[in-house]
């Protein structure tokens, strides 16, 4: 079964990497103990795709990733979000958590348009 995340990621979470933030959510799945799908073999892993990374300190609203949970799983979408969000520091926020179908294309080929706001860093401090 696949689901949909997605998330926000702001405040001073803005100036985690991309890999920082995948680390983060693998982190983030075990603590909310969700029935995540492992991959097979000598080393097996989360199974779990992000969309396209954002430049450092720049943050992201509608951010989205894709994961596997595993096939007796039966885990509603409001209490998914309810663990999720128990675990998550401040500026990170799970907004969704949809089931999709297994076919789905992976969250990094579906980008239509991305949309930017840009602020001076000066007006950010001063408010």
């Amino acid at each position: 079964m696949k689901v949909r995340i997605k998330f926000e990621k702001t405040d001073q979470m803005r100036f985690i990497g991309h890999l920082d933030l995948m680390r983060y959510f693998q982190k983030a799945m075990r603590r909310a103990d969700i029935p995540i799908k492992y991959s097979e073999g000598f080393s097996p892993h989360q199974i779990m795709s992000f969309g396209a990374p954002l430049s450092m300190g720049v943050s992201g609203l509608g951010e989205y990733m894709d994961i596997e949970l595993k096939e007796a799983s039966h885990i509603s979408s409001k209490e998914a979000l309810e663990r999720l969000n128990a675990v998550m520091c401040t500026g990170m926020k799970v907004k969704k958590f949809l089931q999709i179908p297994d076919d789905s294309k992976a969250c990094y080929g579906t980008y239509g348009h991305c949309r930017f706001l840009r602020r001076s860093l000066k007006r950010c401090i001063t408010g």
